[in-house]
């Protein structure tokens, strides 16, 4: 079979990213289980969820620090790099790299479209949007790209305290989304800021850390070391300290939209951490056993998209759940 203009070939594999890719997805899955297994309302009140006992709480709480956001930031700044790889690597084979890019991401959106009209947790439909801008901005210094990626989750934290400070604990609005998950009015508005600006702030990260080597794993085991530490040092209290705020409060509905404060502000800190042990795992298995590369292993077919892998880890996971 003969491969595509642009098919990667297996030699051409950045292996972290595939790393990356791998662990991302199958961490999304345990976001995602929420909304499988529980009301609406519990993915951002876990309370409503019909936490009973200890063993619920420690795997809600577990779920809200260590995985909730971080793992769709970390695949955000995956498809942030990804716009830049796949316009530069269509330039260098004399494609015209901005078109192919946009017709792409036309594609993309026509399945994120027909994706959303059945799972409302689409995220393709957001990445086709914001795509354009990062593929706009791509030229521009990294630091100028952390810098833009940063004021987006900046913008959602401020934003977030706007709307619950407007809103009156008996407002039919605030209700309707804590305790049945129903999104309209300010709190749609803020939902869709809070979307799409993380998704753009992730976005435009990924780009600046594909642009300084830092995604790929060209970056030296101590600079991941660091990176973890700061990471993790930084992210994991803020994280726990959102949880533990909103788990004092009796999940108070006073709290419902800037209790997520701590969690967004931690995410790209975790996100480095997680990218750097990453990074460390990967650079460490090249002379490993071949079993240790399966996660990584599972994404890296040269002729195979992504798209096509989720597919195939969505069909298997959710067979597991009707089964």
């Amino acid at each position: 079979m003969t491969s595509g203009p642009l098919a990667t070939r297996a030699a051409e594999r950045i292996t972290t990213l595939d790393a990356v890719r791998g662990v991302a997805v199958l961490g999304i899955l345990t976001m995602n289980a929420v909304a499988f297994g529980l009301p609406a309302a519990a993915y951002a009140n876990l309370d409503a969820g019909g936490s009973r006992t200890a063993l619920d709480w420690v795997v809600g709480g577990a779920g809200e620090i260590f995985a909730d956001q971080k793992f769709m930031g970390l695949f955000s700044m995956l498809f942030g790099a990804g716009v830049v790889l796949f316009a530069e690597r269509a330039a260098a084979k004399g494609r015209r790299s901005v078109l192919l890019s946009l017709w792409r991401n036309a594609l993309l959106l026509g399945i994120g479209i027909v994706h959303l009209s059945f799972w409302d947790g689409d995220v393709l439909f957001a990445y086709a949007l914001c795509a354009p801008v990062v593929l706009a901005l791509r030229r521009l210094p990294a630091k100028v790209l952390l810098a833009l990626g940063g004021t987006c989750y900046v913008a959602v934290a401020v934003i977030s305290w706007v709307v619950q400070s407007s809103l009156r604990s008996f407002s039919s609005v605030l209700i309707d989304f804590w305790h049945y998950g129903d999104y309209y009015g300010v709190i749609e508005t803020w939902f869709l800021a809070d979307y799409f600006g993380r998704a753009l702030g992730a976005m435009l990260i990924g780009a600046a850390l594909y642009r300084t080597g830092v995604i790929s794993g060209n970056q030296t085991p101590s600079f991941y070391c660091r990176m973890a530490a700061w990471g993790l040092g930084v992210g994991l209290p803020l994280s726990t300290a959102g949880f533990a705020l909103m788990a004092a409060t009796g999940f108070d509905i006073d709290w419902a939209v800037a209790g997520t404060i701590p969690n967004t502000l931690a995410t790209v800190p975790l996100c480095l951490g997680y990218l750097s042990l990453i990074a460390l795992w990967n650079s460490a298995r090249e002379g490993a056993c071949d079993s240790a590369s399966a996660p990584r292993d599972a994404w890296r077919s040269p002729t195979t998209s992504p798209r096509q892998h989720s597919a195939c880890w969505c069909w298997a996971f959710c067979s597991t759940i009707w089964i």
